[in-house]
């Protein structure tokens, strides 16, 4: 099976899923407009990395054709650039103007320390905010995606069919026990216990069950061409992330999300493509799924804030103003792609591997 197959399809479930994530975190520019279970759209980001790691690196790493150095650095080169600047912006919208004003050092020092561990994507506790990153908060799924690809990388020769299975089983019936009790699984993001377990749960669940898929992918590789069904997939997992709040069914809700629904959608997406134009639409969203994720935020705050600078308030024109941002994002994302994140990715492999590299798009998330 070549490493060059191209999943399209699952290229648009993370875009739809950064969307999903997108309309979360920018409230004020949607009015009304809300997604409660978007948040599952994580799950999905974590499973769908799981599986093109896995056909990636997987034959790499246990025919030693990749060292576990090379793994580790090309990971970073993946996902460094984007994150760098995405951390400089944040920075740059929630810098303590205020407090640099007023001579406040205290907040400036934990200001100026959480930005320093932020670099190495390494969680800080401020006293102002309960988030693992307050810089920027979705950060936290990148610190727990790095963290398991490590485990992955390292525990590779030992990581038998039957050894997933037992963790898959594990995580899943710990996560469905925490959703029954809490109520939702939307947790890892801030400093609790409990919440940093369901979080490290969902992400060894969801990366373990794409690994499983692609084994299971691996006994019959074909693929078809069927624009309908790969829309249909979307819809589907759409449906989920979208569905509105339905009171004492929420909890099944997440959990038919993460035991059937999404990884029936990771695996037939695997096996569709759908026609060339199509085709073409759903790589763009692959493309700009990751720097939507990571900017959306920062830029969505930033441009609140300058808003009101001048007088008029972003909720006012919801939800046009959503889409504006979307819209915005979309095209910011292309251009960071062709102009930015690509030629800087291929330099960096050029200068490590002393080798042209060309990056793979299908490759992660996040």
């Amino acid at each position: 099976m070549s490493h060059q197959h191209k999943f399209v399809t699952l290229d648009a479930l993370r875009g739809i899923a950064a969307l999903f994530i997108l309309t979360r975190h920018t409230s004020s520019y949607w009015g009304g407009v809300s997604f409660p279970h978007s948040y599952l759209a994580v799950d999905l980001f974590f499973m769908l990395s799981g599986f093109v790691i896995s056909h990636a690196y997987d034959r790499k790493l246990t025919s030693k054709t990749m060292t576990l150095g090379s793994f580790f650095i090309t990971r970073l080169i993946r996902l460094y650039p984007l994150y760098l600047l995405a951390l400089f912006i944040s920075a740059l919208v929630y810098f303590p103007r205020k407090a640099f004003i007023h001579g406040d050092i205290n907040l400036i020092i934990e200001y100026g320390t959480s930005l320093f561990f932020s670099l190495f994507y390494l969680p800080y506790k401020v006293a102002s905010s309960n988030l693992l990153f307050t810089l920027n908060p979705v950060s936290w799924s990148l610190f727990f995606e790095l963290f398991i690809n490590i485990i992955y990388a390292v525990s590779r020769p030992f990581l038998s069919n039957r050894i997933l299975v037992l963790v898959l089983v594990t995580s899943g019936l710990y996560l469905l026990a925490q959703c029954f009790s809490v109520g939702s699984l939307d947790y890892g993001y801030i400093w609790d216990w409990q919440s940093i377990s369901i979080g490290s749960a969902r992400t060894i669940y969801g990366f373990v069950c794409g690994l499983l898929l692609h084994r299971l992918f691996l006994k019959q590789p074909t693929n078809s061409t069927s624009t309908i069904r790969s829309f249909l997939l979307l819809l589907l997992a759409s449906i989920l992330l979208g569905i509105q709040n339905l009171d004492s069914f929420n909890e099944l809700v997440d959990g038919l999300s993460l035991i059937i629904v999404f990884p029936i959608c990771v695996f037939l997406g695997a096996k569709t493509t759908p026609k060339n134009r199509v085709a073409d639409i759903f790589k763009s969203l692959g493309i700009i799924s990751y720097p939507i994720y990571l900017l959306h935020s920062s830029l969505g705050a930033g441009i609140s804030k300058a808003s009101i600078l001048i007088g008029f308030k972003i909720s006012s024109f919801a939800p046009y103003s959503g889409l504006l941002l979307v819209l915005g994002l979309f095209c910011i994302s292309l251009i960071l792609d062709r102009f930015y994140d690509t030629p800087l990715r291929r330099y960096l492999s050029t200068i490590v591997f002393n080798k042209p590299r060309t990056p793979n798009r299908t490759v992660d998330l996040n």
